[in-house]
Protein backbone atom coordinates (compact mmCIF):
# COMPACT_ATOMS: atom_id res chain seq x y z
CA UNK A 1 0.00 0.00 0.00
CA UNK A 2 1.56 3.36 -0.81
CA UNK A 3 2.13 5.95 1.80
CA UNK A 4 -0.61 8.29 0.89
CA UNK A 5 -3.14 5.60 1.09
CA UNK A 6 -2.05 4.37 4.54
CA UNK A 7 -2.52 7.91 5.81
CA UNK A 8 -6.30 7.61 4.70
CA UNK A 9 -6.76 4.88 6.75
CA UNK A 10 -8.35 4.70 10.14
CA UNK A 11 -6.09 3.86 12.74
CA UNK A 12 -6.69 0.34 14.70
CA UNK A 13 -4.30 1.32 18.08
CA UNK A 14 -2.93 -2.80 17.75
CA UNK A 15 -1.66 -4.89 14.41
CA UNK A 16 -3.96 -6.86 12.99
CA UNK A 17 -2.83 -8.82 9.88
CA UNK A 18 -3.19 -7.69 6.53
CA UNK A 19 -5.84 -10.19 5.89
CA UNK A 20 -8.02 -9.27 8.82
CA UNK A 21 -8.28 -6.16 8.19
CA UNK A 22 -8.92 -6.42 4.63
CA UNK A 23 -11.67 -8.87 5.15
CA UNK A 24 -13.01 -6.82 8.15
CA UNK A 25 -12.95 -3.63 5.83
CA UNK A 26 -14.39 -5.29 3.00
CA UNK A 27 -17.51 -7.42 4.69
CA UNK A 28 -18.75 -4.08 7.06
CA UNK A 29 -17.70 -0.84 5.14
CA UNK A 30 -20.66 -1.23 2.84
CA UNK A 31 -23.20 -1.55 5.74
CA UNK A 32 -21.51 0.47 8.44
CA UNK A 33 -24.03 2.35 10.59
CA UNK A 34 -24.01 5.96 10.68
CA UNK A 35 -21.47 7.54 13.09
CA UNK A 36 -18.56 5.87 11.40
CA UNK A 37 -15.06 7.15 10.16
CA UNK A 38 -16.06 7.64 6.46
CA UNK A 39 -11.91 7.24 5.67
CA UNK A 40 -12.97 3.71 5.75
CA UNK A 41 -14.87 4.37 2.48
CA UNK A 42 -11.47 5.16 1.00
CA UNK A 43 -9.50 2.03 2.24
CA UNK A 44 -12.79 -0.27 1.16
CA UNK A 45 -12.25 1.34 -2.22
CA UNK A 46 -8.82 0.75 -2.43
CA UNK A 47 -8.66 -2.76 -1.30
CA UNK A 48 -6.82 -4.55 -4.62
CA UNK A 49 -6.10 -7.84 -2.79
CA UNK A 50 -9.06 -10.47 -4.10
CA UNK A 51 -12.00 -11.57 -1.95
CA UNK A 52 -11.85 -15.00 0.00
CA UNK A 53 -14.43 -17.57 -1.21
CA UNK A 54 -15.06 -20.07 1.42
CA UNK A 55 -16.68 -23.03 0.61
CA UNK A 56 -18.14 -26.49 2.50
CA UNK A 57 -15.02 -28.20 1.10
CA UNK A 58 -12.24 -25.62 2.48
CA UNK A 59 -13.88 -26.85 6.04
CA UNK A 60 -14.24 -30.44 5.31
CA UNK A 61 -10.63 -30.38 4.15
CA UNK A 62 -9.67 -28.53 7.26
CA UNK A 63 -11.97 -31.14 9.45
CA UNK A 64 -10.54 -34.19 7.53
CA UNK A 65 -6.88 -32.32 8.14
CA UNK A 66 -7.14 -32.21 11.86
CA UNK A 67 -8.94 -35.76 11.92
CA UNK A 68 -5.62 -37.21 10.18
CA UNK A 69 -3.30 -35.58 12.54
CA UNK A 70 -5.52 -37.32 15.45
CA UNK A 71 -7.49 -34.76 16.49
CA UNK A 72 -11.56 -36.26 16.81
CA UNK A 73 -14.16 -33.67 15.23
CA UNK A 74 -17.82 -34.74 16.19
CA UNK A 75 -19.39 -32.67 13.90
CA UNK A 76 -19.24 -29.85 11.37
CA UNK A 77 -22.28 -27.12 11.56
CA UNK A 78 -23.08 -23.39 10.57
CA UNK A 79 -23.37 -20.67 12.92
CA UNK A 80 -27.32 -20.97 13.09
CA UNK A 81 -27.51 -24.46 13.42
CA UNK A 82 -24.86 -24.55 16.25
CA UNK A 83 -27.01 -21.51 18.20
CA UNK A 84 -30.02 -23.46 17.11
CA UNK A 85 -31.28 -20.22 15.70
CA UNK A 86 -30.33 -17.39 13.74
CA UNK A 87 -27.44 -16.99 11.29
CA UNK A 88 -23.67 -16.09 11.25
CA UNK A 89 -20.34 -15.47 8.81
CA UNK A 90 -18.84 -18.52 10.34
CA UNK A 91 -19.16 -22.25 10.81
CA UNK A 92 -18.08 -24.60 13.76
CA UNK A 93 -16.04 -27.92 14.34
CA UNK A 94 -16.90 -29.60 17.49
CA UNK A 95 -14.18 -31.29 18.97
CA UNK A 96 -14.90 -34.58 20.90
CA UNK A 97 -14.80 -33.28 24.95
CA UNK A 98 -11.90 -34.47 26.60
CA UNK A 99 -13.24 -33.09 30.45
CA UNK A 100 -16.13 -33.47 31.93
CA UNK A 101 -17.53 -29.98 32.05
CA UNK A 102 -16.67 -28.10 28.73
CA UNK A 103 -15.96 -29.46 25.28
CA UNK A 104 -14.07 -27.05 22.77
CA UNK A 105 -15.27 -25.87 19.42
CA UNK A 106 -13.26 -24.31 16.55
CA UNK A 107 -14.48 -21.78 14.78
CA UNK A 108 -14.05 -20.67 10.99
CA UNK A 109 -14.45 -17.44 9.40
CA UNK A 110 -16.66 -16.92 5.73
CA UNK A 111 -14.67 -14.03 5.34
CA UNK A 112 -11.13 -15.49 4.77
CA UNK A 113 -8.57 -18.26 6.42
CA UNK A 114 -8.96 -17.40 10.21
CA UNK A 115 -9.85 -19.90 12.54
CA UNK A 116 -10.22 -19.51 16.40
CA UNK A 117 -11.16 -21.76 19.25
CA UNK A 118 -14.59 -21.10 21.57
CA UNK A 119 -15.49 -23.04 24.36
CA UNK A 120 -18.65 -24.85 25.01
CA UNK A 121 -19.42 -25.17 28.99
CA UNK A 122 -21.76 -28.64 29.77
CA UNK A 123 -21.76 -29.07 26.05
CA UNK A 124 -24.93 -26.69 25.62
CA UNK A 125 -24.47 -23.21 27.24
CA UNK A 126 -21.93 -21.18 24.97
CA UNK A 127 -18.88 -18.54 26.40
CA UNK A 128 -17.17 -16.06 24.46
CA UNK A 129 -14.57 -15.19 26.84
CA UNK A 130 -11.57 -17.34 25.46
CA UNK A 131 -10.38 -17.38 28.74
CA UNK A 132 -6.89 -19.85 28.51
CA UNK A 133 -6.21 -20.91 32.08
CA UNK A 134 -9.96 -21.82 32.49
CA UNK A 135 -8.67 -25.24 30.31
CA UNK A 136 -7.93 -28.10 31.42
CA UNK A 137 -4.11 -29.74 30.74
CA UNK A 138 -5.96 -31.79 28.15
CA UNK A 139 -7.44 -29.15 26.55
CA UNK A 140 -4.64 -26.89 26.40
CA UNK A 141 -2.49 -29.76 24.59
CA UNK A 142 -5.10 -30.42 22.03
CA UNK A 143 -5.52 -26.73 21.46
CA UNK A 144 -1.98 -26.37 20.94
CA UNK A 145 -2.13 -28.86 18.57
CA UNK A 146 -4.63 -27.73 16.46
CA UNK A 147 -3.01 -24.43 16.10
CA UNK A 148 -0.01 -25.83 14.79
CA UNK A 149 -2.14 -27.89 12.22
CA UNK A 150 -4.74 -24.90 11.37
CA UNK A 151 -1.41 -22.82 10.41
CA UNK A 152 0.24 -25.91 8.44
CA UNK A 153 -2.76 -25.63 6.74
CA UNK A 154 -2.44 -22.31 5.47
CA UNK A 155 -5.31 -20.75 8.08
CA UNK A 156 -4.59 -17.52 10.41
CA UNK A 157 -5.53 -18.61 13.90
CA UNK A 158 -5.32 -15.18 15.62
CA UNK A 159 -4.34 -14.96 19.13
CA UNK A 160 -6.90 -13.83 21.61
CA UNK A 161 -5.54 -10.90 22.90
CA UNK A 162 -6.29 -9.67 18.97
CA UNK A 163 -9.72 -11.07 19.00
CA UNK A 164 -10.58 -9.18 21.92
CA UNK A 165 -9.56 -5.30 20.59
CA UNK A 166 -12.43 -2.80 19.19
CA UNK A 167 -12.09 -2.00 15.27
CA UNK A 168 -12.53 1.99 16.27
CA UNK A 169 -14.66 4.07 14.34
CA UNK A 170 -16.39 1.22 12.55
CA UNK A 171 -20.22 1.22 13.77
CA UNK A 172 -22.01 -2.05 13.01
CA UNK A 173 -25.48 -3.47 13.95
CA UNK A 174 -25.36 -6.11 16.30
CA UNK A 175 -27.62 -7.43 18.54
CA UNK A 176 -29.94 -3.92 17.81
CA UNK A 177 -26.78 -1.72 18.70
CA UNK A 178 -24.99 -0.36 16.10
CA UNK A 179 -21.39 0.50 17.94
CA UNK A 180 -17.60 -0.47 17.02
CA UNK A 181 -17.30 -4.39 17.60
CA UNK A 182 -14.58 -6.69 18.47
CA UNK A 183 -12.35 -8.19 16.04
CA UNK A 184 -13.93 -11.75 17.58
CA UNK A 185 -17.92 -10.02 16.63
CA UNK A 186 -16.71 -9.30 13.33
CA UNK A 187 -15.26 -12.33 11.90
CA UNK A 188 -17.06 -14.33 13.99
CA UNK A 189 -20.48 -12.57 13.31
CA UNK A 190 -23.97 -14.29 14.44
CA UNK A 191 -27.36 -12.92 14.78
CA UNK A 192 -30.75 -14.52 15.90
Amino acid sequence: MQKSQKNKRVPWGFEAPAEIREAIVRAYVPHMAEGSDSRYITEYENISSPAYTSSKSDRLLLAETLKSNGVKVSKIESAGEFHGQGGGNYSVLTLEPLEDYYGSTLWISDLGRFVARDMTWFQSDHSYNMIDDELGNASKERLLHCQEIVSQAGFIWPNTDLLKRTVPKLNVRYFGRREPRAVCDLLYYWQD
